[in-house]
């Protein structure tokens, strides 16, 4: 006899004879199903066999049993003779105790065997046996000792795998290999990439969609086309345990798809393309390996010369095919071959057109007043046609063929031969507007010509210029100058009696002098100098040499600013609040920025002064002018003539004396309850709208202002109940004040008793 303790709980595979468990005491013979509990203690009769699957996969086998001394076994055969010599039937089924090897206490429910293979069950636990390949037990037992059930045997669940191939559907149920003695089994839930799903509930994976049943079943759809591992799926049963479910799908080869390619271009030009853009494989990326043409075979990225072209397919499927020139014509079929051993072909056509006129541009070079003469066919050419001269263009005008065109330069005629004749201007030197001519095939091409000068001498003439004081004098001195053949420039340049290098500033008594190669001078005067700059003279780059002469005119600076300071607001009218009861009107003459200096001459009106260090140092002088009269204009007109004799532009203000004040009137009426009182009144020359200031003051000398009463278009003003029941009892006069349209004030008053 042999005996195993289990460390884990586990799940009989396979028995074979007679196997007891044992815990706390308890005993029950086992079979094949029985869930076995961790720290049970087995024990095997000889020649019994058992297989047990743990919990964590690994297999528990007879062959790790430990043998016990024979005299700790009963002698079965005895024990059966025994049985036998009782009178009892070995073969049947009697109440098995689960307890001692030799006791019968306890009690068992019924026990049906189903099995396959040949086996004799001995009645008091005693096993006769043949040893069998394949065997099925259940059992549907439930055992108790005294009263109480054995053990409560957990749920094994047992991980699932299943591969399919590439389009299959994996289906299954993850519930065959586990087992629940205590219940049935379902699922009541699964995990897949983290989410948590009912038992039922299909769900879209990357990969393909999956649903598993309350009752273990399964089933996985993978998208078309689809291979890898599905994440692995965690199922739970309603028992609480969990375990996995891993489904793997393998890729199958699926075949390429691949279509013949053709392509169709004009005569001269090149085919490209790529025979892989209409190919596909799922499963590969598709190359070009090689390619027969005219039954010889390539290797992808060979340039086969044919009769037509030259031709070359690349390994990832482009192609060149480069016709020669002027050929068409059908291209031999080209197979191709992909690495995945398809092959498909490419047809190639070249259409034939009409070979375009070969037209070159013609120039010609001739001397001054010379003829230009040729024909700007002779270099031109057409396969299909006899050229001729249709047209041609210059300067942006279109002409038949045959017309004489007058240009700057000369006159031009090109004819439908093709023969030309250009004649150009005496002395006439330079390039002829570019010519473009047109043929009957319509091509076009251009006709240069170009007349070199002969030496003319250059045409050189003396340049002069005058400048006010303090101005600057510039110019070109090259303006008036010209050579038929040569562009002009300044070499050097002399002035009292030096020389100097185009470029040099030189400095001169009155100011300072450049004149540059480009002919360009400057001449910048000193301040407040005139008078004759020295002749300067200049060579130019022909040798030929001019004079450039200068003057400065003596000018004053600046005209004086005059300002009417009897019109204080600037408003060009001098009112009698302005004027202050004076006759006469004041002025102020500025000096500021007119150059003024001692000994110089101010005129203000026909007045002469003669200005001094005191009015240079104040640098204003006041005026005073007699009054215009009323309404009446003033005009105040300065300039200022220095000791050469040069006056100034005049400086001047002016303005219009209105010292008459308008009019206002006013009448009070206090009502007779003397709390309150109308005012009205009326005037004249003053602008509607202006506020009138009415000031009531009673017999005590109270005094109360009404604000908030203007003027109307009519020039009347009014206000109605004003509030006069702060003022003592009898006489209350009113005072109205007001300014005319040009500042004047204007007062009235008017008393009530």
């Amino acid at each position: 006899m042999k005996s195993i303790i289990t460390t884990q709980v586990g799940y009989i595979l396979n028995l074979n004879g007679v196997v007891t468990a044992n815990i706390d005491g308890n005993t029950k013979q086992l079979i094949q199903g029985d869930v076995i509990p961790a720290g049970t203690d087995l024990l095997l009769a000889d020649s019994s066999s058992i297989q047990i699957e743990n919990s964590d996969g690994s297999i528990l086998t007879s062959e790790q049993a430990t043998s016990i001394s024979e005299d700790q076994a009963l002698d079965e055969i005895a024990e059966i003779q025994a049985l036998i010599a009782a009178g009892e039937d070995p073969t049947e089924g009697p109440d098995t105790a689960a307890g001692g090897q030799t006791g019968n206490e306890g009690s068992s429910s019924h026990v049906s065997i189903a099995r396959i293979g040949e086996q004799t069950i001995a009645s008091s636990g005693f096993d006769t046996n043949i040893q069998q390949n394949n065997q099925n037990t259940e059992n549907n037992d439930s055992l108790t000792a005294n009263g109480n059930a054995f053990f409560d045997s957990p749920t094994v669940t047992i991980n699932d795998t299943q591969t399919i191939t590439e389009d299959g559907i994996a289906t299954g149920n993850v519930l065959n290999n586990d087992s629940d003695i205590d219940s049935d089994l379902s699922v009541t839930s699964f995990e897949v990439n983290g989410e948590t799903y009912a038992a039922g509930t299909t769900v879209v994976l990357d990969g393909g969609s999956l649903v598993i049943n309350a009752d273990g079943s399964y089933t996985f759809t993978p998208n078309a086309d689809w291979n890898g591992t599905v994440p692995v799926i965690s199922y739970t049963t309603n028992t609480g345990e969990t375990a996995t479910l891993t489904l793997e799908v393998t890729a199958i080869d699926d075949p390429s798809i691949v279509v013949n390619d053709s392509q169709t271009i004009a005569e001269d030009q090149v085919a490209t393309g790529n025979v892989l853009a209409n190919d596909s494989d799922i499963d590969s990326d598709l190359s070009v390996t090689s390619f027969e043409v005219n039954g010889e075979t390539y290797a992808a990225g060979t340039t086969v010369v044919l009769d037509g072209g030259s031709l070359v397919i690349n390994a990832d499927g482009s192609y060149t095919f480069t016709p020669n020139a002027d050929w068409n014509g059908t291209v031999p079929v080209i197979s191709y071959t992909t690495n995945t051993g398809e092959s498909a072909t490419l047809t190639l056509e070249v259409t034939a057109v009409d070979d375009p006129s070969v037209v070159a541009n013609d120039s010609q070079t001739i001397a001054e007043d010379q003829v230009a003469t040729g024909n700007v066919l002779a270099n031109d050419s057409d396969i299909d046609s006899d050229l001729s001269v249709t047209s041609f263009e210059v300067n942006g005008e279109t002409y038949a063929a045959g017309t004489t065109v007058a240009l700057d330069g000369g006159s031009l005629v090109i004819n439908a031969d093709g023969s030309y004749t250009f004649t150009p201007n005496a002395d006439w030197n330079g390039t002829v507007p570019v010519i473009s001519y047109t043929t009957n095939t319509g091509e076009t091409a251009t006709l240069t010509l170009e007349v070199a000068p002969i030496d003319d001498p250059s045409i050189v003439v003396n340049d002069s210029q005058t400048i006010a004081e303090d101005e600057v004098a510039t110019g070109n001195v090259l303006a008036n100058d010209s050579d038929i053949d040569s562009d002009l420039s300044v070499t050097s340049f002399e002035v009292n009696g030096e020389t100097y290098a185009a470029g040099t500033t030189v400095a001169l008594d009155g100011g300072s002098l450049v004149i540059n190669a480009d002919g360009s001078y400057t001449f910048t005067p000193n301040a407040d100098w005139n008078g004759v700059v020295p002749v300067i003279s200049y060579t130019t780059n022909t040798g030929e040499t001019a004079t450039l002469t200068l003057e400065v005119t003596p000018t004053v600076d600046g005209a004086p600013q005059v300002t009417i300071t009897s019109d204080i607001d600037n408003d060009g009218i001098i009112n009698s609040a302005e004027l202050n009861g004076s006759t006469d009107v004041n002025a102020t003459i500025d000096l500021t920025g007119t150059g003024a200096q001692v000994g110089d001459t101010l005129t203000v009106n026909g007045t002469e002064i003669i200005l001094t260090q005191e009015d240079i140092n104040n640098g204003s002088i006041d005026v005073t002018l007699p009054s215009p009269g009323e309404g009446n204009e003033i005009v105040v007109v300065a300039t200022i003539t220095d000791q050469a004799g040069n006056t100034s532009a005049p400086g001047s203000d002016s303005a219009t004396l209105d010292a008459i004040d308008g009019n206002i009137t006013i009448s009070l009426a206090v009502n007779d309850n003397a709390e309150t009182a109308n005012i009205s009144g009326t005037t004249t020359d003053v602008a509607p709208g202006t506020t009138v200031t009415l000031t009531l003051t009673d017999s005590a000398g109270t005094v109360q202002v009404v604000t908030g009463v203007t003027v109307n278009d009519d020039g009347s003003f009014s206000i109605d109940g004003v509030d006069i029941s702060g003022l003592v009892d009898g006489d209350i006069t009113v005072n109205a004040s007001a300014d005319d349209r040009n500042g004047n004030p204007v007062t009235d008053s008017a008393t009530d008793n």
